[in-house]
């Protein structure tokens, strides 16, 4: 019997995630889809584990059609004996990153595939493995029945929250406001989160054409619409589709947009990786908010 790989798990799971505790944003976001399921704005102090207990509760009560086929893919920074505890106890499943000194029982696992009792009562899968650089990686997971070689492939997914965030950071300004007070502040932060699932919305869109393009080429790489393009477009285009108040004229509009961004496309380039520089923290500019 072949084993499965994420891909034929999409259909099966999907899988969310992610906080982005420096600008204060934590956000519960399906990796597979790219959208925004429960963004929160709060203190740049904030904490993680609360954070993300909120969108647990925000998954098992808004969205629980969902929750027995979706998978929490969750940093180091957030395991604890509560956190795991709750997700077992909600009936979430997850796969979460643990550090070097989180718990003893798992810190004492030896590499491969174990489970092991941790003192709250809870039975965690944990699986160790070497990464490229020689360190080694600890995953726990409530994932019984899944093949031990999937769990390297399904937690390498959680780097679409980083992307999300880089998007959010640096393309979609969301740490920039036009204004100081709580509502001006709330206005910027959802238009950015409106844009963010938009952006994802047409891009998929716009990749079904590119890979219809495709078909009839022999490329080296696969590729798929650039997503700086896709912004640019959508901010000039896209609030004139919505509000022309003809829908014959927005249909053929989300068409033409849908064609423009499929033009401008990037390579997929599966594998890369890049070392990591940590930058030092900086105050939000006020009154520095693009037009988007």
């Amino acid at each position: 019997m072949q084993l499965p790989r994420v891909n034929a798990l999409r259909e099966e799971y999907g899988v969310r995630g992610g906080t982005c505790p420096s600008a204060g944003i934590s956000v519960l976001f399906d990796v597979l889809h790219g959208w925004a399921l429960d963004p929160i704005i709060t203190k740049t102090d904030m904490n993680e584990r609360v954070e993300c207990e909120k969108h647990i509760e925000f998954l098992c009560s808004n969205l629980a059609f969902m929750v027995k086929n979706s998978i929490l893919l969750i940093d180091r920074g957030y395991p604890s004996l509560e956190l795991l505890k709750k997700m077992q106890d909600s009936g979430v499943n997850y796969v979460a990153r643990c550090n070097t000194q989180f718990v003893s029982e798992i810190n004492a696992a030896p590499k491969g595939d174990t489970t092991v009792t941790l003192k709250n009562g809870v039975s965690v899968r944990v699986i160790k493995f070497e990464l490229s650089s020689g360190e080694i990686e600890t995953l726990a997971t409530n994932l019984f029945e899944l093949p031990e070689s999937l769990f390297p492939e399904l937690y390498h997914l959680r780097w679409g929250i980083e992307s999300a965030y880089f998007r959010l950071k640096r393309e979609l300004c969301v740490e920039k406001f036009s204004g100081k007070t709580p509502n001006s502040i709330r206005q910027d932060f959802w238009a950015s989160m409106v844009l963010l699932n938009s952006v994802a919305v047409f891009q998929s869109e716009a990749d079904e054409v590119v890979q219809e393009r495709q078909e009839t080429k022999s490329c080296k790489h696969e590729y798929r619409a650039r997503t700086s393009g896709v912004i640019v477009t959508l901010r000039d285009r896209f609030i004139f589709a919505v509000l022309c108040g003809n829908p014959m004229l927005t249909s053929l509009e989300m068409e033409r947009i849908i064609k423009m961004i499929a033009r401008e496309v990037s390579p997929i380039r599966p594998g890369r990786s890049y070392p990591r520089h940590f930058k030092p923290a900086y105050a939000a500019n006020h009154n520095l908010k693009s037009h988007l």
